[in-house]
């Protein structure tokens, strides 16, 4: 890492967290430059705001998964910052951090904040990578780098292991089919459940991706653990 290029691409926590890292370092051991680009215009918070959490209530969940799969898709968009923003206490380390690394520490290493910006390719450059960032729609930029963190979030994908049964699970776009027991649809017997969790943020909402005691994913598992959730016919 150290004097190294470094290009951060992701807006989110896991983007913000690696920068601050990143400009956090000694001296001896930190890169030449930094450049952190985001597809959002800005980076964003965290929405936690009263209201906005009750999205992450088990009724409305259930409320969720009766909605029709284009209303989800689009309700997800709306509310992406209720599970994909930056914590406010990052926003201020970060905010900090870089003010103390332009004015206080004489030895600064080059950071350029990059919002806005859609990473179209990234190619080989010899020892290095050179991205090509679009700003908007008709001014681009090209940045060159060593090293190139991509926290850009992640996709579902069924699990090596169930692969060789891949091809009897039901699927909804890119996740696993699942029921109101959070077991997934198969073509097997019913007495003999999959249960997924983690795994079903399309049909069940934003709870789904972080359950907590009492949500809905945690809960209706533990009934089927328990025996008290019956097999669906």
């Amino acid at each position: 890492m150290h004097k190294k290029r470094v290009c951060v691409v992701g807006g989110g926590q896991s983007g913000a967290e690696v920068l601050l890292h990143l400009v956090g370092l000694p001296e001896e051991g930190r890169p030449a430059s930094i450049t952190w680009a985001s597809q959002r215009e800005n980076y964003l918070p965290l929405d936690d705001s009263p209201f906005t959490n009750e999205l992450f209530m088990p009724c409305f969940s259930d409320r969720f998964a009766a909605m029709s799969e284009s209303h989800r898709r689009l309700f997800l968009r709306r509310f992406m910052l209720a599970s994909d923003g930056i914590s406010e206490s990052t926003l201020r380390a970060v905010y900090r951090a870089l003010y103390r690394h332009a004015f206080l520490e004489p030895n600064r290493c080059a950071i350029a904040l990059r919002p806005g910006c859609t990473v179209l390719h990234c190619t080989n450059a010899g020892a290095a990578h050179r991205l090509t960032l679009r700003h908007g729609m008709d001014e681009f930029e090209e940045v060159t780098a060593e090293i190139v963190i991509l926290a850009t979030g992640y996709e579902n994908a069924i699990p090596a292991f169930l692969e060789p049964m891949a091809h009897r699970l039901e699927k909804i776009d890119n996740e696993l089919a699942i029921g109101d027991d959070f077991s997934v649809s198969w073509d097997g017997p019913c007495d003999r459940r999959i249960f997924v969790q983690n795994a079903s943020l399309g049909q069940r909402g934003l709870a789904e991706p972080m359950p907590r005691p009492g949500c809905s994913p945690v809960a209706a598992l533990g009934r089927a653990a328990a025996g008290r959730l019956r097999a669906p016919p």
